[in-house]
Formats: C-alpha cells, structure tokens, sequence
C-alpha cells in the first residue's frame, strides 16, 4: 500500500477534474446539499486528487479503504458516508465511475448517475 501509495501521489499533478462534475459539485455545496466521497482508493490518494481537481473543500466527508473492511462491489462504504452525513441512503444520489461503484451504490440503496457516459441518467434500485 505505503508503494502504491507513493506512485499516485507523485503524479496527482496530472489529475484533470472531469469538469461537469466538479461543477456540479461547487453549485450543491453553494446551496448547502451535504456531500461526501466513498472510494475504494487510499484516503491520503483520494483527497490528493480532489485537492488537485480544486474541489476538496466541497467534500467534508471522505470514507476510503482505509474506513471499512469491505471494499466495492460492497455498499459498506456509502452506508458509512450517508451515516456521517446524517441522510439516509434512499435520500443520496452516488455520482460513480466504475461498475463495482455503481454495483456498491445500488446495493446501498442509492440512485446513482455513472459519470463515465456523456448522457447522465439517473440508476436507481
């Protein structure tokens, strides 16, 4: 881990935000909307990327790997982020970009939009 880690924090000069998302991003905390990140990745990786992304402060909530013992396909990490957050699964949207995301957002109960196709649409269970 503590090598893999190494590696991607040496190249987070290279992280480029996907633009419609760190929009959307900026606008819900502009209005209040509570919002966190569930990864699977390192914590110390993620918050590198948002930081480089220039939406890190949009995210006061962040659950890694490094917070469950499950990782995705497993829904245990976005039922820990809606815990914090204090919303209830079925009342959060899960933005996702890969299939064990969208897998692990669905089995918690969460709508999800998959970022990875232009034309959002909305997942739900």
């Amino acid at each position: 881990m503590h090598r893999a880690r190494g590696h991607w924090l040496a190249r987070t000069s290279l992280v480029r935000p996907v633009t419609r998302v760190a929009a959307l991003a900026r606008h819900l905390a502009a209005t209040a909307v509570p919002m966190a990140v569930a990864s699977a990745n390192d914590g110390q990786v993620v918050r590198a990327g948002l930081d480089a992304a220039g939406v890190a402060d949009q995210f006061p909530v962040l659950v890694a790997r490094e917070h469950v013992t499950r990782l995705e396909p497993d829904p245990e990490a976005y039922l820990l982020a809606a815990a914090e957050l204090g919303v209830p699964p079925h009342r959060c949207l899960a933005f996702e970009n890969t299939d064990e995301g969208v897998t692990a957002a669905l089995s918690a109960g969460m709508p999800v939009i998959d970022i990875r196709h232009e034309g959002w649409s909305v997942q739900a269970v």
